[in-house]
């Protein structure tokens, strides 16, 4: 197992394909690490480690992890840094790796919600240029799952606390935020034609944190919404500003769907 995995590691950074790859997410050729690996183990063996020098061109058995292993390595620092216009230049694309970017998204939510970690870094230096903005940036809106697309949506009314707006409709890349009831965070998109005309019209009244009321659908369990769609904006800082959608309305968009309780305490009532 490890003899093959060496084999499509090796094979794969030597292709022009992989060399781009790397190169892509690390800023160097594969030989640059190569060289890396090889000073390492020199410096191990001229400090008296008992190991012997591979012999011929195959490199030993050592070499050969510890290439893999900062290539993965390297690899991953890039990628949580990275934003997704680089990641996309070397094929590394939302739909392709969504599970990456959802791990991704998973990392920088915890960070989020650590209130004391003011900035992260992944060097052996102390730099941290991530700082907490950054963890919301670096968070993605991910493209629905193959499975999600047989599962049924739910819909509600709930009360949220936009803390982080996104008032460029045409950004795909990042998602509003907000908090529930319960103060816990939220990340959804808004599809209501009429709620940004108003934006592009400047007939909102907007605040430094704004208060809105919607009608929204998701997938998953109430207390853990993913892939939330904001349907309807019913109401933007007590503001009346639209109805809910009716059943017709909601069959025509979703076909099978369910409804959850209305009100943010039995929406969100774990």
């Amino acid at each position: 197992m490890l003899l093959g995995g060496w084999a499509v590691l090796w094979t794969f950074t030597e292709s022009d394909t992989g060399k781009a790859f790397i190169r892509g997410l690390t800023t160097h050729e594969p030989a640059h690490w190569a060289q890396v690996v090889g000073a390492g183990l020199r410096e191990k063996l001229v400090g008296g480690a008992e190991a012997a020098a591979p012999e011929g061109d195959e490199p030993g058995e050592e070499a050969k992890c510890q290439f893999g292993a900062i290539i993965v390595a390297e690899a991953t620092k890039s990628f949580l840094q990275a934003d997704v216009s680089e990641l996309k230049q070397v094929g590394i694309t939302k739909t392709r790796f969504r599970e990456a970017f959802e791990a991704r998204n998973e990392f920088y939510q915890a960070c989020v919600q650590t209130p004391d970690l003011r900035a992260i870094g992944f060097e052996d230096a102390p730099r941290f240029p991530i700082d907490r903005a950054g963890f919301s940036r670096l968070q993605v809106v991910l493209p629905p799952k193959e499975d999600d697309e047989d599962e049924p949506w739910l819909t509600g009314i709930a009360i949220l606390k936009v803390t982080s707006p996104n008032w460029d409709r045409e950004d795909r890349q990042r998602q509003w935020k907000g908090k529930d009831g319960k103060g816990r965070e939220r990340y959804f998109r808004i599809d209501d034609e009429h709620f940004w005309s108003l934006v592009k019209a400047a007939q909102l009244n907007i605040h430094i944190i704004d208060t809105i009321k919607v009608q929204w659908a998701f997938h998953g369990k109430a207390d853990n919404p993913k892939n939330i769609r904001v349907l309807k904006v019913l109401e933007f800082n007590d503001e009346v500003l639209s109805g809910p959608l009716d059943d017709n309305a909601l069959s025509a968009i979703f076909g099978r769907y369910a409804k959850t309780s209305d009100g943010q305490g039995s929406l969100f009532d774990d």
